[in-house]
């Protein structure tokens, strides 16, 4: 079932909206994907941008993870 194709798909849903926005909170934080699929990016202006996992390109411009990986010390 493809995300937007105007339907909205609310199977495996947040119990609450606490609930979900504590877990876009985390992933922001902490990085992952919201409800297993939905990963923080930037774009290469610096806006935050959503896509699928391992989409890692937005009309042909790379996509940074959110939060960037810390450097290594």
């Amino acid at each position: 079932m493809a995300y937007h194709d105007d339907c909205g798909v609310f199977e495996g849903g947040w119990p609450s909206l606490s609930a979900y926005l504590t877990e876009v909170a985390e992933v922001l934080e902490k990085g992952g994907a919201v409800g297993g699929t939905w990963v923080p990016y930037l774009t290469c202006d610096g806006e935050l941008w959503w896509s699928l996992k391992d989409e890692t390109e937005l009309n042909g411009e790379p996509l940074t993870p959110a939060p960037a990986p810390a450097a290594a010390s």
